[in-house]
């Protein structure tokens, strides 16, 4: 087990602290069900540097590692999935400007995005097309800079965004799969829509949106990383990203858990409480082993990127395994609910619908398994 040192466990404590005070149940129910985001929420742990802890102090980041952010995720996510998710996937994308960008993008973009001044919303899934996938939108070059064309779906946070960061093929670097290119485009350019895509099962409080370029003029410091390299630095990215999100999916997992526990101590059946019953205990148990054997994956997982260790197959690993449990949690706390688990004046299936929608995201459990697997088989001849 992994131990944590006395700074890690202050980040756990004052986001806990954070949580108690901010994370209001009616708040959060009423705003996951008009899709509203919690801004007021949002800049009240922006000030307290929640945003990017992970990411360098010099642009407003909190200097910290990955495990720290997951901690910080995870201890959000269990006082509740719903904001918890908000506060985490609110600067998302931050993290390719840190690891990608030149100096100067750098400075420009980062302060505001990780201050809570202006968001990111990052539009690289196109339909009909894999996560991995070589994208269909385009940015030809000219002597002016590049000239932007393409369709992005399920963009978080496009309806606040300051800037976009996307993906699109270029002829730089142009081999036999293809080259493509990472960008930063100003959400305000000329020749960009946004389109809400509606209400989904989950991820509600951030939004998802349809994003058209047609014919965005970006000039050459737009271009984020090196010519060709997109697809290399989109692995990068999902490599982080997968962990985080395991973060969060290990706190909607303990949630589930910690909700399930309260019920069964206070309910009543036969003249007993229910979680007298052997039944009840068995489940508890095999839900609070299986949660804690995913913390023990998605730790070791965030202590090896900050090692420099990690990969796709360990980032993978983390998803997938706390991803299951989080619906394995919130599935047997709605069971244990009865009929009062459907209902939204218990929290339970909010979480589910939460865990299940992070599920898809950044790799659905197809994608991940695809990953894993090859990783193990290796190479056949």
């Amino acid at each position: 087990m992994i131990q944590l040192t006395r700074a890690q466990k202050q980040v756990q404590k004052a986001a806990r602290d954070f949580a108690k005070g901010e994370f209001d149940r009616e708040t959060a129910r009423e705003a996951e069900k008009i899709g509203q985001f919690p801004e007021e929420v949002f800049q009240r742990a922006a000030a307290l540097g929640f945003v990017g802890i992970q990411l360098p102090e010099a642009y407003s980041g909190g200097g910290m590692g990955l495990l720290e952010a997951v901690l910080l995720a995870e201890t959000l996510c269990a006082l509740d999935g719903s904001l918890g998710q908000a506060v985490c996937e609110a600067g998302h994308g931050a993290e390719c400007i840190a690891r990608f960008g030149s100096q100067d993008q750098k400075e420009r973009f980062l302060p505001p995005i990780l201050e809570g001044r202006t968001a990111v919303a990052v539009a690289f899934v196109e339909a009909g097309r894999g996560i991995s996938s070589a994208p269909a939108a385009t940015a030809a070059p000219d002597d002016k800079g590049w000239l932007l064309n393409g369709t992005k779906h399920f963009v978080s946070n496009a309806e606040r965004a300051g800037i976009f960061l996307t993906l699109a093929a270029t002829p730089a670097g142009a081999d036999e799969t293809g080259a493509a290119s990472m960008f930063i485009v100003d959400a305000d350019a000329a020749g960009i829509r946004v389109t809400d895509e509606g209400r989904r099962l989950g991820g509600n409080l951030t939004g998802g949106a349809e994003v058209t370029f047609d014919e965005v003029r970006l000039t050459p410091d737009r271009l984020l990383g090196k010519p060709g390299r997109g697809l290399a630095q989109l692995e990068a990215y999902y490599m982080e990203r997968r962990i985080l999100l395991a973060g969060q999916a290990l706190g909607l997992a303990q949630g589930a858990l910690e909700r399930a526990v309260a019920y069964v101590r206070q309910r009543v059946q036969f003249s007993r409480k229910i979680g007298a019953f052997a039944v009840t205990r068995h489940k508890i148990a095999d839900l609070a082993a299986r949660v804690e054997a995913a913390r023990l994956t998605v730790y070791q997982a965030a202590a090896a990127f900050d090692a420099g260790q990690a990969d796709a197959r360990t980032a993978a690993i983390a998803k997938l395994t706390a991803a299951e449990a989080a619906i394995a949690a919130a599935d047997e706390a709605i069971q244990l609910h009865g009929g009062y688990g459907y209902m939204r004046e218990y929290d339970v299936e909010r979480y589910y619908r939460e865990a299940k929608a992070l599920s898809l995201t950044a790799g659905a459990p197809g994608d991940l398994r695809d990953v894993v697997g090859a990783s193990v088989i290796g190479k056949l001849k």
